[in-house]
């Protein structure tokens, strides 16, 4: 059961792919009135004479008050500062960590800095800037009573440069000048006339709003009245008219946005959120096992929202390069990863949205319709670049067809339908489509899914993972070889991944390759165990699931690959190793954990059959007598105790499905390790006397 915060965190994505696509529906260029105002400074006015329907006035540009505004700043003074006396007690203060002074000589110093301060210290910057600009006199304004200012002579003040060769002329005694050679007077001084920053900055501010006023001012005096022109036909544009010009396209696609795309806008987002909580409805009620994950919602409105984003912004551009769009890759793609209704409902919805920008929505609903169900049902099982192939050329003729019939629907005759270039278009439709190998490949590595190419690629015997194991372990190779088999076998018959368990039973012992003499399938007479306690031998099997995992590592296996070798054992025990182990303890109490493997059990139906069918492929191979009734009553053991011991309980996988696992697992196992029939020895007659016609017996065996 989800928590109330992780439905919240799936409608926050649902509400942002919304807000997204809406905010690209807003601004499309060709969703704007448009206008016909070209033209060129310093050419003639080739449309007919242009009549004010407003009255217009010049206003600034953002451009030109930052101009001011920067102009202002550059020649502004800071003229009020303020004064603190703290400063000097601090910096005297600190005149007594000089050690080198005597008492007396500490005095006379700090008599000095006293004098210097009270002349007043500024910034030495500010200083310069004063001087520069001859300023002779500055403002003091009390911090206490911000109306009381005081103008106060500048000339007497010194700047920090000034005040240390001040301090410098009045060390007469040289016992002074000894004691402080080895200390820098310049940190003990600092300005006690400060400027008022704030004080100032807003002193700036006014006199900037003057001159923008003073600038909007002369700005108002030109001005176009209500029906007087602006510019008649063939007249030069001059840069003022030019301006007029592009305040009026400014106000008239103002007013146009403000009570015309403004509700049309509304609708739109109301249509698209629409859309998008149907989506949400059908997932979180009919696809409960994908509503669970972020990682699926972090991808269905990834590809609805990036998709119908690039299809908005060709119609921007062209309209008619709409048919250049393949939209039946997001099914194909959708339909590699999950159910067959589940991409057509994503196909849908894409789609859908895409229909409100359109030039023609119904023919794209009709013929994207049509795309969809063909790609969903040619893709059920991407394997081979074929369906591609064939898959683009039955859409192909599906576009074609449609497009035909809608052009009909509107009246016009077969003969006299404009195709228009929209073959050309409808070919390199279905040529991108017969590349969509590289957008799942993209899907694969940015939300790390397993697709069934990828999974039909990883099932190469030749790859360098299936060519170690076969040559260190050629036991364990052909066992999982066989597993894989069995194991797709039950896979198909309850409706799990064939590709996913075949892939997962090709690996599920890799680990083996670190040790292969320690497992019997490889061993050739003799046997290591034989030597070491239960305890050792139990630790050597258990460790080759982790040497499968540090080895899938190695070989850059995706997740679900590393999961299914994790899990094919589960959280079982050695039950051969833990019962010598009991035994050798007379039959007492024996710790089962160094015998139990690491797990977890099986997450998924794959992994569960994956455990069921190794277990059972093994066992079958110490049967003396395999009969059909042996194997499935083998079979029937095996299984039982593993659903007994709880190691299937955490697979989302039925007692039914269960059922069918151990019955196709009885019969694939009896037809590979059936019993052949021991047949007597063929005794030939005697050689036939002279005359005598030949008689041949001839047995018929069937092996």
């Amino acid at each position: 059961m989800k928590s109330n915060r992780y439905h919240i965190y799936v409608l926050s994505m649902v509400l942002a792919a919304t807000a997204i696509i809406s905010v690209v529906l807003y601004i499309l260029p060709h969703r704007a009135t448009s206008f016909d105002f070209s033209r060129e400074v310093g050419r003639p006015w080739t449309h007919t004479t242009l009549i004010a329907p407003v009255e217009l006035e010049l206003t600034l540009s953002d451009e030109q008050a930052q101009h001011i505004r920067d102009s202002v700043e550059q020649h502004f003074m800071d003229k009020y500062f303020y004064y603190d006396p703290a400063v000097a007690e601090q910096q005297i203060k600190r005149l007594d960590s000089i050690t080198t002074l005597t008492p007396s000589a500490r005095q006379q110093v700090k008599a000095i800095f006293r004098q210097v301060y009270a002349s007043r210290i500024l910034e030495t910057n500010t200083a310069d800037s004063m001087r520069h600009y001859r300023i002779t006199t500055i403002k003091l304004r009390d911090p206490a009573n911000e109306r009381q200012t005081n103008e106060v002579a500048a000339t007497s003040m010194r700047s920090q440069s000034e005040a240390y060769d001040h301090i410098d002329t009045l060390l007469t005694q040289r016992g002074l000048r000894t004691a402080l050679s080895t200390v820098d007077l310049s940190e003990f001084l600092q300005p006690n006339i400060i400027v008022d920053h704030e004080y100032n900055n807003k002193l700036l501010q006014d006199e900037q709003e003057k001159a923008l006023n003073a600038k909007r001012k002369l700005l108002s005096e030109d001005r176009i009245q209500v029906g007087e022109a602006i510019i008649a036909f063939g007249n030069r544009v001059t840069e003022r008219q030019d301006r007029f010009i592009q305040l009026l396209e400014d106000k008239i696609k103002a007013e146009s946005q403000k009570h015309d795309t403004m509700w049309r806008l509304l609708g739109e987002i109301v249509v698209v959120l629409l859309f998008m909580l149907a989506f949400y409805a059908f997932v979180r009620l009919f696809r409960s096992h994908l509503y669970g994950s972020l990682r699926n919602w972090a991808f269905f409105l990834s590809i609805i929202t990036i998709f119908v984003v690039i299809v908005l912004l060709t119609i921007s551009f062209r309209p008619r390069y709409i048919m250049l769009i393949p939209f039946a890759l997001v099914p194909i793609i959708v339909t590699t990863y999950y159910d067959e209704r589940t991409s057509f409902f994503v196909h849908m919805i894409v789609v859908l949205i895409c229909a409100i920008a359109a030039p023609d929505p119904m023919q794209l609903i009709v013929m994207q319709f049509l795309a969809g169900m063909i790609a969903v049902m040619s893709m059920q099982e991407l394997t081979r670049r074929s369906q591609l192939v064939k898959c683009a050329l039955w859409i192909f003729i599906a576009y074609v067809v449609s497009y035909a019939a809608m052009q009909l629907t509107m009246g016009h005759p077969l003969k006299e339908i404009d195709w228009g270039g929209y073959l050309l278009f409808f070919a390199i439709n279905c040529v991108v489509l017969s590349f969509a190998y590289m957008g799942i490949y993209l899907v694969d590595k940015f939300f790390g899914f397993t697709s069934t190419i990828t999974l039909e690629e990883l099932s190469d015997i030749a790859r360098p993972a299936f060519r170690n194991l076969s040559e260190k372990c050629p036991g364990t190779f052909q066992h999982s070889l066989q597993v894989a088999n069995i194991a797709g076998e039950a896979a198909v018959e309850i409706g799990a991944n064939p590709q996913l368990v075949r892939a997962g039973a090709l690996y599920h012992d890799i680990g083996k390759s670190e040790n292969p003499a320690f497992f019997t399938e490889n061993q050739r007479g003799v046997n290591p165990h034989d030597a070491l306690t239960p305890e050792q031998s139990a630790q050597i099997v258990v460790q080759h699931v982790a040497d499968g995992l540090r080895l899938a590592a190695k070989y850059g296996l995706p997740q679900v690959i590393r999961d299914m070798i994790a899990q094919h054992h589960g959280c079982g025990t050695t039950r051969y190793f833990y019962a010598q182990a009991c035994k050798d303890n007379n039959n007492g109490h024996t710790d089962p954990a160094p015998f139990t493997y690491p797990g977890p059990n099986p997450q998924t139906r794959e992994a569960a059959i994956l455990m069921m069918a190794d277990s059972c492929e093994a066992a079958t191979k110490s049967l003396r007598d395999p009969s059909q009734e042996a194997i499935t009553a083998l079979v029937e053991k095996i299984v039982n105790n593993q659903v007994a011991e709880g190691l299937l309980r955490e697979a989302p996988i039925t007692f039914k499905e269960v059922e069918t696992v151990k019955r196709v697992l009885a019969e694939r196992l009896s037809a590979i390790y059936y019993t052949r029939i021991s047949y007597p020895e063929i005794v030939r007659p005697a050689d036939p006397a002279p005359g005598q016609s030949e008689q041949t017996d001839q047995t018929e065996t069937e092996d």
